[in-house]
């Protein structure tokens, strides 16, 4: 068997270096935003100040005129090393409050918000239906094995296909939401998998990571932000009749100038900040898939769950407009061609498959068939129900100490009703009636 531990310790280790090249890229970014920002301070002061006969400005107006030749030499005067501070601080405070900002807005709501921006559905305990019965059961195994309270359950009644997501800061406001589709077309082993992983999401602060890095982009493009906030103040100055002074013309013309200049500083950065962001966040779904792993000890279970989404046409898509948003919080990404690759968030599923099961043959698997019974009520197929007590029971002697502890009137129960019995009820409720048998 793969060394799973392993998996996850270099996950965390490239992670760490990724991390580190992020904060390095920043530091980068800002160091040449600054010197922009203080050529384009002396742009804008030379056209005010290039026809006062103020004596005050004049050591200013001298340190414009050798900025272009000499930048360096700025730092030995006063001014310049008043002019050079100013514009550190600014742009540090340009990026790192937008960064706040971003990360305070996406934190506030917590988990439920973002399932109910997509339109998921609170699954309440106890509900109707063999299938959310199931998902809550699974949902309650997960957070026993992980050793986290049990989180609130979502689905998203209209998405047929197979995804899932955790959202939310932290464990004390988070959730796990699922797809109709994996709730009714994976099986009890495929769907351990899925939820599995994505406690490991919660478990490994993936989650709160993710945010921060999503703050640091946005605070990136605030760069971009201020640059079309320049264009459109230059356009003003232009189409507002300053044309026709000389002042104003040049006043308009920096304004555009510097204006391109931060729009194009910003939109790469921010490009080159999500390459890196999803770097970081497909060693994150490695490590998260390795730890799955040790919450449930079967390998298999997350790779035929893989094996399914793989298969499908649509694969993880969900068809909704805060989908793009949301999209690093997911199973599985929906993204396709080698740009949108470079900043997907997620690894080939065809890779991931192969860290579970280096032996794969390369083979999908089909979705397990739901049924529903004439009432509207989810019934589960005949083989997921013997598989419900296979994971419940790994010794047999559990399903007949549940056919006595269920009707102990009738020792002669049916292994299949029993097996129904053992579906629809949570871990505790089983081992409560175990006791109540004895």
């Amino acid at each position: 068997m793969l060394d799973f531990f392993e998996q996850q310790a270099r996950a965390k280790r490239r992670t760490a270096l990724l991390l580190l090249l992020y904060i390095l890229g920043v530091c980068l970014f800002v160091a040449i935003v600054t010197p922009v920002l203080v050529a384009f301070v002396i742009a804008c002061a030379y056209v005010v100040v290039r026809r006062s006969n103020t004596d005050g400005l004049d050591p200013w107006w001298n340190m414009g005129k050798s900025f272009f030749t000499a930048p360096l030499d700025t730092f030995h005067t006063r001014e310049g090393q008043i002019l050079w501070a100013l514009a550190i601080i600014s742009t540090v405070m340009l990026v790192l409050g937008a960064s706040i900002w971003k990360s305070f807005l996406l934190r506030s709501g917590g988990g439920k918000f973002v399932a109910e921006s997509l339109g998921a559905r609170l699954v309440v305990s106890g509900t109707q239906g063999f299938y959310q019965q199931r998902l809550l059961n699974v949902v309650e195994e997960m957070a026993i094995a992980s050793g986290m309270p049990v989180p609130p359950v979502y689905i998203l009644d209209d998405e047929r296909a197979i995804n899932a997501f955790a959202a939310g800061y932290s464990s004390s406001d988070a959730v796990i939401a699922v797809t109709r589709g994996t709730a009714t077309s994976l099986t009890r082993e495929q769907l351990q998998g899925v939820i599995a992983h994505e406690f490991s999401h919660v478990l490994g602060g993936d989650m709160r990571l993710n945010i921060r890095l999503i703050g640091i982009v946005y605070g990136i493009l605030a760069v971009q932000l201020l640059g079309r906030l320049l264009i459109d103040m230059g356009n003003v100055n232009y189409f507002g009749g300053g044309r026709g002074r000389d002042r104003g013309f040049q006043f308009m013309l920096a304004l555009l100038s510097f204006g391109c200049i931060f729009t194009i500083l910003g939109l790469a950065g921010s490009f080159i900040a999500r390459i890196i962001k999803a770097m970081i966040s497909r060693q994150c779904e490695y490590r998260a898939d390795a730890s799955a792993v040790q919450f449930t000890r079967n390998p298999e279970g997350l790779a035929q769950a893989l094996r399914v989404v793989g298969g499908l046409p649509q694969r993880g898509y969900i068809d909704h407009a805060n989908t793009e948003e949301c999209s690093h919080m997911f199973f599985v990404g929906g993204v396709s061609g080698f740009i949108a690759s470079l900043t997907d968030s997620h690894p080939p599923i065809a890779n991931r498959i192969r860290r579970l099961d280096p032996s794969w043959d390369g083979q999908w698997l089909a979705p397990a068939t739901p049924r529903s019974v004439a009432s509207g009520s989810d019934a589960p197929p005949e083989s997921d129900r013997r598989r419900t007590a296979a994971n419940f029971a790994p010794a047999g002697f559990l399903i007949t100490l549940v056919e006595e502890a269920v009707t102990p009137q009738r020792p002669t129960y049916s292994i299949a009703s029993a097996t129904d019995v053992i579906g629809a009820l949570t871990p505790n409720e089983v081992f409560k009636r175990l006791d109540e048998a004895r």
